[in-house]
């Protein structure tokens, strides 16, 4: 007290001789919070209220003015760089996602990636703007080596062409620097991979890591990369290697987990399982220790293993494992329901996938419900990313009502579903069109099933009016769609119009590739087209 005290007093000497410094005035009232509580917490209540006293007496005002003062001008500094620093970085990352649209229009038009990878690419900004400003970084602190700084302007201007070009030239100089050479190859990979330009990314990482194999980012990038080109007998060379190399167990289980996956796509589901299991024992240890970190990778182990039990029909073991799952995420989504909702979302409609398997269907009902509850809180706050999951959930919904009979339910959920579509479809046909001419031939199913038959008609040829011009461009990608819409349509038109139930039957022959729907579709072409044109 006498020391606060004597203080005050000595500001106060200072004011009368004209001059304050804002830092000592700032300075000598700094009082640690846990002294200030413990102080609240024991004085006595004369000798606080006294304390208060001595503050408040006349010949210290002025110092406790500019006291405050001083304060006020340091927050007011302190908020207005940090506002500041916030519009900068608000900024840069609006220019950065000018860049990455510019690069899948590019990649779009050159057809390196598909409008499924585009969209995807769309909704998870976030990833790419983190890879793009983490590039830039590792580009800047390298500022004083020849050419860097001409490699971040490029990349500050969104020109990845001419950083690749500028790599590649790098590239082309370097001699007898094997690490750093192994590093342009890989900062040419990183450019590739921000354009889109997969394969030259993987190629890179590759030429990388045959220089350095002491770098082991090198090698997971590689791996990654020849997993996500389906290049899968590299991707498990490359990944058993990087087991001999790493000591973290982080990266371990990491590596495990890809391993386990790239195990299941090549039908080597008991090698797929000992790789879970290994990699969940590794996280659940980790999750212990730090449970923040390591309980989301937890859950994403939990949710591949039940996928192969699923695939092994090992149904029991795929739904503890599922609900496991499902209750971790939970969890994580109280807390942070931005980040999480979504793999409570996807658990969900796994689980969904299982029951409808097992013919469980009120189990598959409740999980839809919840799961599309959860969808629309995440389109409500990001309708670009999430309405499509939304409209995917109520057409499934409505699958499932309509097999059970619940013609009501069924209409009322593709009807929204169909509105959702129509939606999207209007602000990005090449992608949601499809998704469009899907929901309007099942409701046109449902709408036949409960003998409907003209709103089935209307429906139904809708339907046909969107998918046919994209099956002529694309009859791969459509056919099989195509050749559900001329099914139902022959289906629609054989009690009266055996002509024409023949001709659509012979045309979704032509045009499907799904093999039971191509026999479907021949039965159908057996029984309509069988008799002559004038028996018909």
């Amino acid at each position: 007290m006498e020391r606060l005290d004597g203080e005050a007093r000595a500001q106060q000497t200072a004011d009368a001789g004209g001059g304050l410094s804002i830092t000592s005035a700032a300075s000598f009232r700094a009082m640690p919070d846990p002294l200030l509580q413990l102080l609240s917490e024991r004085l006595p209540a004369p000798l606080q209220a006294r304390f208060r006293d001595l503050v408040a007496l006349p010949e210290h005002h002025r110092a406790w003015i500019a006291v405050e003062q001083g304060f006020q001008d340091y927050a007011r500094a302190a908020f207005a760089d940090l506002i500041a620093t916030t519009r900068r970085i608000d900024e840069r990352t609006e220019r950065i996602l000018e860049f990455q649209e510019q690069q899948l229009q590019r990649a779009e038009d050159e057809k390196r990636i598909a409008q499924e990878e585009a969209r995807a690419a769309r909704a998870d900004k976030q990833e790419w703007v983190n890879k793009y400003v983490k590039l830039m970084e590792d580009v800047a602190a390298r500022k004083t080596e020849p050419e860097e700084p001409s490699l971040a302007a490029l990349l500050e201007a969104g020109d990845l062409n001419g950083a690749v070009r500028l790599k590649t030239a790098q590239i082309d100089k370097r001699k007898g620097e094997v690490k750093k050479l192994a590093q342009d190859w890989s900062e040419l990979g990183r450019v590739h991979d921000l354009r889109f330009a997969w394969c030259d990314a993987m190629e890179c990482y590759r030429q990388a890591w045959q220089l350095d194999q002491d770098e082991a980012e090198y090698g997971f990038r590689y791996a990654y990369f020849a997993q996500k080109q389906n290049r899968f007998g590299e991707a498990i060379d490359a990944y058993r290697k990087l087991l001999l190399v790493y000591t973290d167990p982080a990266r371990i289980a990491m590596t495990l987990n890809n391993l386990a996956i790239l195990y299941s796509h090549t039908q080597r589901m008991k090698e797929s399982e000992t790789a879970f299991l290994e990699a969940l024992s590794t996280y659940r240890r980790l999750a212990e220790a730090n449970p923040v970190a390591h309980s989301p990778r937890v859950a994403a182990t939990l949710n591949n293993l039940a996928n192969v039990y699923s695939a092994t029909q090992r149904t029991k073991e795929a739904e503890i494992a599922h609900l496991e799952a499902l209750s971790t995420r939970r969890k994580l989504a109280e807390a942070d329901p931005e980040a999480y909702l979504p793999d409570v979302a996807m658990t969900l409609n796994n689980l969904v996938n299982l029951y409808r398997a097992t013919q469980r269907m009120k189990e598959s009902e409740t999980a839809y419900l919840e799961a599309l509850s959860t969808r629309r809180k995440l389109a409500e706050a990001n309708p670009e990313a999430y309405l499509p999951d939304v409209a995917i959930t109520l057409n499934n919904l409505a699958i499932l009502y309509s097999a059970t009979q619940r013609a009501k339910e069924s209409e009322t959920a593709f009807l929204e579903a169909l509105s959702t579509r129509r939606k999207l479809a209007e602000a990005n046909p090449e992608a949601f069109l499809p998704d469009l001419a899907t929901t309007l031939n099942n409701l046109a199913n449902m709408y036949r099933d409960t003998q409907r038959m003209k709103e089935a008609e209307e429906s139904c040829s809708e339907a046909q009016a969107i998918c046919e011009p994209l099956w002529h461009q694309q009859p791969e990608l459509h056919g099989n769609l195509m050749g559900r819409i001329f099914l139902l349509r022959a289906l629609l038109a054989s009690t009266d119009r055996q002509d024409d139930a023949c001709n659509y039957a012979r045309r979704g022959l032509d045009a499907a590739f799904d093999p039971d729907l191509k026999e479907q579709l021949q039965q159908m072409v057996d029984t309509f087209c069988a008799a002559p044109p004038e028996a018909r």
